[in-house]
């Protein structure tokens, strides 16, 4: 555990020295590459669950369409399936939603490359906690997730949306982004230690609801000493 230990808050040094001026955000970014801290590295671990889970989720969220346009009289019951129908409006609030939550996970990153220290979105060494980081820790990748299940229900009408594109649509989350944000902990973990393993247990993976809940919580205990 010691030894686990020493391995974590590995840019907590260069933190200091860009607070201070000594580095620039350039050096700072070289300095982060040297430590192999990588953000590709680890967003990437799991590739070959990302992979699994993305390409099965797409196929069984397409397979239906396939089946209907191409007339495979292997894939007929595939055609036969109960379809699952959208009002418009509902259609507009999945997409009204969806962007909102991309418009939040787009701030993110102009507060990483601002006030991360590297001027990178993708390789901070200061953990931005404000924003839509205090509600959920990897907001954008959840965003970038949703437009796969905006576009099967937006393109439901031409895209036969079934039971199948529900369970298309939660692999296809396992794999992008779930998998995904497991090796981007791992990461933040390696570079802020304790601070990041507490941010954890404080604010939620995905879960903006429980995260806005125990944002509030917070700002309640803080407000009232």
């Amino acid at each position: 555990m010691v030894e686990e230990k020493k391995k974590e808050g590995l840019v907590k040094d260069l933190a200091e020295k860009v607070k201070r001026g000594e580095l620039t955000p350039k050096e700072t970014k070289a300095e982060v590459l040297k430590m192999g801290l990588h953000h590709k590295k680890y967003e990437y671990k799991h590739k070959k669950a990302i992979s699994l889970f993305i390409t099965t989720g797409i196929l069984l969220c397409f397979l239906p369409a396939i089946a209907k346009f191409s007339g495979l009289e292997v894939l007929r019951f595939f055609t036969q399936l109960p379809l699952i129908t959208f009002p418009p409006l509902a259609i507009y609030a999945v997409v009204a939603f969806v962007l909102f939550i991309n418009a939040i996970g787009f701030y993110g990153l102009h507060l990483r490359t601002k006030k991360g220290g590297t001027r990178d979105e993708d390789e901070p060494i200061i953990h931005i906690k404000e924003g839509p980081y205090a509600i959920m820790r990897h907001p954008n990748d959840f965003g970038f997730a949703l437009f796969f299940f905006m576009f099967t229900v937006a393109a439901s009408g031409q895209i036969p949306f079934t039971v199948l594109s529900i369970v298309g649509n939660i692999l296809f989350f396992i794999g992008f982004p779930y998998y995904v944000t497991v090796g981007e902990d791992e990461l933040n973990l390696l570079k802020w230690g304790d601070e990041y393993r507490q941010y954890m247990k404080e604010v939620p993976r995905f879960n903006f609801i429980l995260g806005i809940w125990k944002w509030a919580k917070r700002r309640s205990v803080a407000t009232n000493g």
